[in-house]
């Protein structure tokens, strides 16, 4: 009986201590149900401890001080003003209920350490500037914005290229602005001037990557003896706009696109060209040649062809496999630079012949290259004879020679130290026969 009673005690104490120690809590808690816990800030201003109404006066004082603030932002020479005359609070409300409601749906328990060991607790208002702002940003990025300049190659000289020097491009690092704008009017109820932060940036192409370039490493040239004078006209023509050529590493060349449009608005004229298994005279004859002169001196850099065609029949300035032939509107020689350095393409084209000479990093000469064909399956070819109503009768003109089809596969060999370490097979080209043309006048 005497242990009951002790128990029955000892239980009643601690009920009262709890209740006691709960209304302990609930008196400190209930002081703050309606005020901001310890340790909150709106817009940098410490609010702890105030109503929403109190709050809310205290920072609309605030933001209407912020409205008249002017803004200078230096960038540059330049100086740009930002004013938030205009600024008008869009979330005040929705700010202060968050920051009121923190932990208040929390038990007694845990709102009594949020208020005596409160963590800090930051809100911002948005202000109605942002439009002004963006507006400012950008006349400013547009101002101070320089494109950069690539480094290029001016020309050859001694067997180097000489090289221009890049100029890095500069914009406004528009997030650091934001930054110190949004700092500023939380900071500062006076007029305030941001020094604006201009970013460099590189060129995609700069010296640095340029001086890589430093020797020749393959040139092929082809002869124009006998050409006639447009059919030279074309070939200059068309060498002059592939001499200059920069590509960087994984850059693809397209001969058309290079090129252009074939025309005699651009200067081309007309001269013989093979069409359908046959000379004939067409505006641009000739441009084959620079096309397959290019394909040897690119392919014996050790750079295989993407698209490149042999013509129907064997041409007269190269060997039956080494040729590539172009038209504008189907057939196409394409190529990328494969090889780890950049390379440029000079083009020199005289009376006599006809050359590009590829620069690139020395280190690639130590393997040189060189293409060799295997021809088979020869066809002979025939003569033809066909009358011209417009040579005088009795009279025999040989407008094409015969020249035999064939097969040939082509070879890309690779020597080091003078010894072969490589060999591979680029091209399987079927030829047709190049008919004697023989005409004979009825007139």
């Amino acid at each position: 009986m005497k242990a009951g009673k002790t128990w029955w005690i000892l239980i009643t104490t601690l009920l009262i201590g709890a209740v006691a120690l709960y209304g302990s809590f609930y008196l400190q808690v209930s002081k703050w149900d309606n005020k901001m816990y310890p340790n909150t800030l709106i817009n940098g201003i410490d609010v702890s401890g105030k109503t929403k109404e109190e709050a809310k006066e205290i920072l609309e004082n605030h933001l209407k001080e912020i409205e008249n603030i002017n803004i200078r932002i230096k960038a540059g020479n330049k100086i740009y003003n930002l004013n938030l005359s205009d600024g008008k609070t869009n979330s005040l409300d929705s700010v202060l209920n968050n920051a009121l409601a923190y932990s208040k749906d929390l038990n007694i328990y845990s709102k009594y350490k949020t208020i005596k060991n409160p963590n800090k607790r930051e809100y911002d208002v948005l202000l109605n500037y942002k439009g002004n702002m963006d507006k400012i940003i950008e006349k400013i990025n547009k101002d101070v914005s320089k494109a950069p300049v690539d480094a290029y190659i001016k020309s050859i000289s001694s067997g180097k290229p000489v090289i221009s020097k890049d100029i890095p491009g500069e914009k406004l690092d528009k997030e650091d602005l934001i930054n110190k704008i949004n700092s500023t009017l939380k900071e500062n109820t006076k007029d305030s001037e941001i020094i604006a932060k201009i970013k460099q940036y590189e060129a995609n192409i700069t010296e640095k990557k340029l001086q890589q370039i430093d020797s020749l490493i393959s040139s092929f040239s082809t002869n124009l003896g006998g050409s006639p004078p447009g059919r030279v006209k074309n070939i200059h023509l068309g060498t002059s706009f592939i001499n200059g050529t920069l590509l960087m590493p994984e850059n693809s060349f397209s001969f058309n696109d290079k090129v252009g449009k074939i025309s005699v608005e651009r200067g081309f004229v007309e001269a013989p060209v093979i069409i359908k298994n046959r000379l004939e005279k067409g505006i641009g004859g000739g441009i084959c040649q620079v096309s397959t002169t290019l394909y040897n001196a690119i392919t014996t850099s050790n750079i295989k062809p993407i698209e490149r065609k042999n013509h129907s029949i064997p041409p007269a300035y190269i060997d039956p496999g080494f040729d590539a032939t172009v038209s504008e509107n189907s057939i196409d020689y394409k190529f990328k630079n494969t090889l780890p350095y950049p390379l440029y393409i000079e083009g020199i084209a005289n009376e006599e012949k006809i050359t590009f000479n590829i620069y690139s990093n020395s280190s690639l000469n130590k393997v040189k290259y060189k293409l060799i064909n295997e021809i088979y399956d020869k066809t002979e070819p025939k003569t033809i004879y066909e009358d011209d109503p417009t040579l005088p009768k009795g009279t025999v003109k040989k407008v094409q020679s015969a020249k035999p089809g064939c097969k040939v596969n082509v070879y890309l060999i690779g020597h080091k130290d003078g010894k072969e370490v490589s060999k591979e097979l680029i091209s399987k080209d079927i030829y047709k026969p190049s008919d004697e043309v023989i005409k004979r006048g009825t007139k």
